[in-house]
């Protein structure tokens, strides 16, 4: 009896570890450059997306600043207390000030959402009760707003009390800066975004 033993002929049809390698090498080269292209694009449109948080929040600032008497306004900037700008859902209800009450008494942002109405508000530090209760229920980011004396106005040092500046005017930069964390603001870490400029008349 003979047994005959058939030898496996070697497949050919298939990719050999070289064309694989070579394949992985080229995907590689022009998909590296695209995935750097997509993160400067999404890069691209978060600070387009900040940008225009900003300036409609620049409103409710210039609003602030505009209501407010010049000494007042003038007693900020010399003391350099931020302030705190941002958008939160409230209530039909309003404080002393006029702003809206903060909703959400106690409820998820999204609970509070289906209640709520959106006001934009621009608060000094020294409303803190305001934006504790608030930043439970802010949408979108809060921005740290510094206000600093421009370099527009003619007085090298401003005097110290409102009433010993001589001038017509006074030109303020707003310093924007996002904050990372709403609910701690005091600590946490911020991001300058830009700086726009005010004019407050006596």
């Amino acid at each position: 009896m003979i047994n005959l033993i058939k030898s496996r002929q070697r497949s050919t049809s298939g990719f050999t570890l070289v064309e694989t390698v070579l394949a992985l090498g080229i995907s590689a080269t022009v998909l590296l450059p695209l995935v750097a292209l997509l993160g400067q694009g999404m890069d691209q449109t978060e600070r387009i997306t900040s940008t225009d948080r900003v300036l409609r929040l620049s409103e409710a600032l210039q609003q602030r600043l505009a209501n407010e008497s010049f000494d007042q306004v003038y007693e900020w900037i010399k003391s350099e207390k931020p302030f705190f700008v941002y958008t939160y859902l409230g209530t039909a209800e309003s404080h002393e000030d006029g702003t809206a009450i903060a909703d959400g008494n106690g409820m998820s942002s999204a609970a509070a959402l289906r209640q709520g109405q959106s006001y934009a508000v621009a608060r000094p530090m020294d409303e803190r009760t305001y934006i504790d209760q608030e930043s439970s229920v802010i949408e979108g980011r809060m921005f740290r707003v510094d206000l600093r004396v421009s370099a527009l106005n003619t007085a090298d040092q401003l005097p110290l009390l409102a009433k010993n500046y001589s001038g017509a005017a006074l030109f303020v930069e707003a310093q924007f800066y996002s904050v990372a964390n709403k609910l701690e603001y005091e600590s946490s870490a911020t991001k300058y975004e830009m700086t726009l400029h005010y004019v407050i008349n006596r």
